[in-house]
């Protein structure tokens, strides 16, 4: 649940803190396409499990989406409704979109 969680932060940050969405489309076709090819299982798992339908839903209801994002993070891992598995959640997405942020504002600040 956490490599998923990670791949939904990174496909999130790369939408808002893009300079472009096509910036960000090749970017995570590109972070996909890695994934295909070093770990075809895992890629399939993304595909197909249907868990980033949970986390867009919790992403785009607006609000406090970080607490909402630990609260799918939970019930994907079977607790749903456990604080201490949904404040690892939130942490773990807060982490995870903060690397890519600097990762990106790093290659912009490059070129």
């Amino acid at each position: 649940q956490r490599r998923l969680l990670l791949c939904f932060a990174i496909a999130t940050a790369l939408e808002e803190h893009s300079k472009s969405s096509q910036e960000s489309r090749t970017a995570l076709n590109a972070f996909y396409d890695t994934i295909k090819r070093k770990d075809t299982d895992f890629y399939d798992d993304i595909a197909s499990s249907g868990h980033f339908t949970f986390y867009y839903h919790a992403h785009r209801q607006g609000g406090d989406t970080v607490r909402r994002i630990g609260q799918t993070f939970a019930m994907l891992c079977g607790q749903d409704g456990d604080p201490v598995c949904q404040e690892l959640g939130e942490a773990l997405y807060c982490q995870y979109t903060n690397m890519v942020k600097v990762q990106i504002k790093s290659i912009q600040m490059d070129c």
